[in-house]
């Protein structure tokens, strides 16, 4: 049975919908699966709203055959741990055992002073890839309904007068003359004038691609994915910038379109044919993963965790591919949550963001790609680089972000000529973000540095949040380093059919 994943943390109510959508598509497309909640919530209430749910869709689920549904909260994760540390036990000298055991909980989220508040996604996704090592599984988010779309074919060919207003419009004449389509939308019912139900893209076709041998003879692929439409997923603002593709002509059509959907709680996001893309871009609302082979940890705590497993799964197969889907599942926060006017002005980084930058750096400046040794080489490199001291840290990060911001505005500045600095309204609230970045870039004794995560700032001084990132990395090493035999001691748990005690429902 292929395991299905849904991540979950005190969203009780998504939840149910999300599990409501997902068992009527397993079912509907015949697929063997075990649903598998993993359920990472903090308050008691939504432990035990989770909990009812799981036990309610397995009792309405339970005469269909090849569907199973069971939970996974914080004492089946402990059950996870001490498992698969008593597997490692009898390799690891004495001496090296304690650090697995620190490696294993860090990695689960199980550490006493992990800060919660930054946001265990990646200590729960990773319980899942040791749950399914050595097989291949899929993973949607409790925000997620399985229910599929595409964009309409209309969207190919945008009205004379939004060509004329939005730039580059009027040279598209069918949409897969588009590398991809993304936009912030003005209302709900802007994607239902845009996209129709998809019936032919399904979980199944998600699994096929990376689990597939013929699939995976064309171009190898470890990771395949949908697009996503509904309510916005991105958390900046100013991500509706970027806007591309034709739904851009029908979102940026006139100054009041514009301005709506810049703020609205919609967007979308679509390939517009089944790409094979080698860059890193990845998102895990909703994907499969072929974890046959090694797959890399996610940072446990803060966001970005998915581009960040995404850069490490490019470096461990160079040669393979990141699938995209062109379709789209519908994502679902409940109320829409618009933008404020404040919102368009922030710049810097989130602790997700700047662990993902300093793993980029190493990648980059240090270890070659496609290293059987590479994730242990890693793992030490990133200990050795995290010992230094606040001053030098932030000194450090600081020119991180310089060249991130760099390359942010590097790419603003190649859209507004794509576009041809049209609409002039759009045009403008791009040139003030460039300016506010590079305002924003030098870092002066009267403000916080721009290279200190946005969730430690008011909270910790820069030195104190540079020794909590510092000490987040050396774990995070820590863990890179002994990934791999944690990896090997699942697989091998798996083939036995090893199971966690008391999670079935």
């Amino acid at each position: 049975m292929t395991p299905v994943f849904v991540p979950t943390r005190d969203r009780p109510q998504e939840l149910r919908g999300c599990l409501d959508a997902l068992t009527r598509h397993l079912v509907h497309a015949q697929l063997d699966a075990e649903l598998i909640v993993l359920d990472d919530s903090e308050t008691v209430s939504a432990v035990e709203q989770n909990t009812a749910f799981v036990a309610e869709s397995a009792a309405a689920n339970a005469s269909q055959l090849g569907l199973s549904l069971r939970s996974i909260g914080a004492p089946e994760r402990q059950a996870l741990a001490n498992t698969i540390c008593a597997a490692l036990s009898p390799h690891a000298p004495p001496s090296k055992h304690p650090k697995v055991v620190q490696a294993v909980d860090f990695a689960l989220g199980l550490e006493k002073n992990l800060r919660s508040q930054l946001g265990r996604y990646g200590a729960n996704r990773n319980a899942g890839l040791l749950l399914s090592a050595g097989t291949c599984y899929i993973s949607i988010d409790n925000d997620i309904r399985a229910e599929f779309s595409r964009l309409h074919p209309m969207c190919g060919s945008p009205r004379p007068e939004q060509a004329a207003r939005t730039g580059k419009g009027a040279g598209r004449t069918a949409a897969t003359q588009e590398a991809f389509f993304m936009a912030p939308l003005p209302t709900a019912s802007s994607a239902a004038k845009l996209c129709r139900p998809d019936t032919t893209h399904t979980l199944a076709t998600l699994l096929q691609i990376v689990a597939s041998p013929a699939a995976r003879a064309i171009v190898p692929v470890h990771l395949a994915l949908s697009g996503v439409c509904g309510n916005r997923w991105y958390p900046r603002a100013s991500v509706g910038y970027w806007a591309h593709g034709t739904p851009r002509d029908h979102s940026f059509c006139t100054r009041a379109e514009y301005r709506a959907a810049l703020r609205s709680g919609y967007a979308l996001l679509q390939v517009p044919e089944l790409q094979r893309a080698t860059n890193t871009f990845f998102a895990t609302y909703c994907y499969a993963a072929n974890a046959q082979s090694l797959l890399p940890p996610f940072p446990p705590l803060g966001r970005s965790e998915d581009l960040s497993f995404a850069f490490l799964v490019r470096y461990l197969y160079p040669n393979n591919a990141i699938a995209h889907l062109p379709c789209m599942v519908q994502h679902d926060l409940g109320p829409p949550r618009p933008f404020a006017d404040e919102d368009f002005d922030k710049v810097g980084v989130d602790f997700g963001t700047l662990t993902r930058l300093v793993i980029n750096h190493l990648l980059r400046t240090t270890i070659p790609p496609g290293s059987p040794s590479g994730l242990a080489l890693l793992g030490r490199r990133l200990q050795l680089l995290s010992k230094q001291k606040p001053r030098d840290w932030q000194a450090f990060t600081h020119g991180l972000y310089l060249v991130y911001s760099g390359e942010l505005i590097q790419q603003l500045e190649q859209l507004l000529e794509l576009h041809e600095r049209r609409p002039a309204y759009w045009a403008q609230d791009v040139e003030e973000y460039i300016a506010l970045l590079r305002e924003n870039a030098v870092a002066s004794p009267q403000t916080v540095p721009p290279a200190v995560p946005q969730e430690f700032a008011g909270v910790l001084s820069p030195d104190e949040a540079a020794t909590e990132h510092c000490r987040f990395l050396r774990s995070y090493g820590e863990l890179l380093e002994h990934w791999p035999a944690i990896w090997d001691a699942a697989v091998q748990l798996n083939a036995r059919e090893s199971r966690l005690p008391g999670a079935k429902v």
